[in-house]
């Protein structure tokens, strides 16, 4: 993400898809350090059309969806991979992906850039949250195919998302909800030290994710890590 910044900043024009076998400066939501040792995917998009810059979730929902696409298309069961709100796609209850957006504005100019990272021959064993890799459940697949794969899924949920919205986006994101009526703890900030716990009521309309505390209160929430 920071080389598409860096080649954004030099005039380089998207679409664009960069990718890396291995990071030095991998980073997470919130700053957080992202694993990146190599044999797996870290695959970035720079986006300049100003359809791009995130109005709502639908961007990151159609890149998490095109992650389900791209390993369906490279034969991971589709039954065995879910979606944890708001950026991590699940291979049986564990982690195996992850998906960033970043967007800015300047004068004219949008820029949009989305970082995803898939676990395909290892993954942390001290994350936050169970992780797994594709090579846990099989033989991996070549990153090239991988890399292929969600070039064409991510496009595709791309125009989706640009010709229809969020509402389809949402509901198939909906239907492959992790958690979806159980006790969930979701983290409200960076260090994860302001937590809520509740039920997982499922996604609003606008794509946030509704949590009913034990008090009875519906917690509509934007932005926050799912720790369990």
């Amino acid at each position: 993400m920071l080389e598409a910044a860096r080649q954004a900043a030099a005039g380089r024009r998207g679409p664009l898809v960069i990718c890396a076998g291995a990071q030095t400066g991998g980073v997470g939501r919130h700053g957080r350090n992202w694993s990146s040792p190599p044999g797996n995917l870290y695959w970035t998009a720079l986006l300049d059309d100003s359809a791009d810059i995130p109005r709502d979730a639908g961007l990151a929902f159609a890149a998490g969806l095109a992650i389900i696409d791209a390993l369906a298309a490279i034969g991971v069961p589709p039954g065995r991979l879910r979606l944890k709100w708001p950026n991590d796609v699940l291979l049986d209850g564990r982690k195996l992906a992850g998906l960033l957006v970043e967007a800015s504005v300047s004068g004219a100019r949008a820029r949009t850039i989305v970082g995803i990272g898939i676990n395909v021959a290892t993954s942390p064993p001290d994350a936050a949250f169970p992780a797994t890799a594709l090579a846990d459940a099989g033989p991996p697949p070549a990153l090239d195919t991988v890399r292929d794969a969600l070039i064409t899924a991510f496009f595709r949920r791309r125009s989706q998302w640009h010709r229809s919205g969020l509402a389809a986006l949402r509901d198939e994101v909906a239907d492959r909800l992790h958690g979806l009526g159980a006790p969930a703890t979701v983290a409200l900030d960076r260090d994860r030290t302001k937590l809520l716990h509740g039920i997982n009521e499922g996604l609003a309309p606008s794509g946030a994710l509704r949590l009913r505390t034990a008090d009875g209160t519906l917690h509509t929430l934007l932005a926050g890590d799912v720790l369990a």
